[in-house]
């Protein structure tokens, strides 16, 4: 092996190692970026329907037309103005481990309500229950494009042994006039 392939390796080695977050749980769709909207626009999506890549309880709404902090959409917890509606995601999360939840958190131009954090097993017998809830900044003006992003986390409860290797992460408005989501992650937490 020549000193140039043995270089080239160990430049290959340390860029994978760099690239990737050994940590990171998948998500899918975490900005809310498919489907493509064109610019501007928004697609309202209801329980059962298709492309989002979460399951959809209620009314959610992906909009183009907000200053999203992760690409161009951001989610719309509820759409309908009424309670209760929801996103969820099933999420691979071996057990002994803490996760921290991320995610990015603006108001709803009216009258914003506060966003739940629902975590563990879904299900009729399932564990899943509130852990946090976050309020978005006070809107102060500037319409779609100037939202106040904030971003929150969320820390985890070590997985017990004799759980699945899954959880269910939930976004729930508590009531209508929810806020906007985007950016959302799920990693380790060795804190």
């Amino acid at each position: 092996m020549t000193k140039f392939t043995i270089s080239a390796c160990a430049v290959l080695i340390c860029l994978l190692c760099f690239a990737t977050n050994a940590g990171a749980v998948a998500v899918a769709n975490p900005s809310f970026e498919e489907p493509a909207l064109p610019e501007g626009g928004s697609k309202i999506f209801i329980r059962d329907d298709k492309g989002l890549k979460w399951t959809v309880y209620g009314t959610v709404q992906v909009i183009g037309y907000c200053n999203a902090p992760d690409g161009k959409q951001a989610l719309l917890v509820d759409a309908s103005k009424k309670p209760c509606s929801n996103v969820y995601q099933v999420v691979r999360t071996p057990v002994g481990k803490r996760y921290k939840i991320s995610f990015q958190l603006a108001p709803n131009l009216d009258n914003p309500s506060d966003l739940q954090l629902m975590w563990g097993l879904g299900g009729k017998t399932g564990t899943l229950k509130v852990v946090a809830v976050f309020k978005p900044e006070k809107y102060t003006g500037g319409g779609w494009k100037k939202l106040p992003w904030k971003k929150c986390e969320f820390i985890t409860d070590a997985v017990p042994a004799d759980h699945p290797p899954y959880n269910v992460v939930t976004f729930q408005a508590e009531r209508g006039n929810s806020p906007l989501v985007d950016a959302i992650t799920v990693e380790e937490y060795n804190g």
